[in-house]
């Protein structure tokens, strides 16, 4: 998975579509593996565990245990799973600048000037309203 986000934002990078739908199906690939996973081993954890498993059970199970190389497995999945974390929130945040720069383009495109104050006009109530201020669209819509 961690591989996949990598590659997600290499594509983001170099504006590489077909590579960038190949990392989306490569995640959608194993977030689907993963619970095909959970299905199969959630009873089987259940009956070792001897209770309903969760990850703070499983934890405590797992260091509670003797078991060395159970303990080192436990400690690189955590720290896998960390990196994809943090992987997935900068990935996130590339999609949200590139996000924004297409709406920001198609602002300018319809004549939407969102950068310029926000002119405020009273209702009946006597309550603001807030609208952005529009110019002439150089796009034909």
């Amino acid at each position: 998975m961690l591989d996949a986000l990598k590659q997600e934002l290499s594509a983001m990078k170099s504006n590489d579509r077909a590579v960038f739908e190949a990392a989306m199906d490569a995640k959608t690939r194993h977030i689907a593996h993963l619970e095909q996973q959970e299905k199969v081993f959630q009873p089987l954890l259940q009956q070792i565990i001897g209770s309903p498993c969760g990850k703070e059970q499983l934890a405590a199970y797992i260091n509670n245990s003797k078991n060395a190389a159970l303990q080192d497995a436990w400690q690189n999945l955590r720290t896998t799973l960390k990196q994809c974390y943090e992987q997935n929130l900068v990935n996130q945040r590339v999609l949200n600048a590139s996000r924004a720069e297409v709406q920001q383009a198609l602002n300018l495109l319809r004549g939407e000037n969102q950068t310029s104050p926000i002119a405020g006009t009273y209702e009946e109530s006597g309550k603001t309203h807030s609208s952005p201020s529009k110019g002439q669209s150089i796009g034909v819509v």
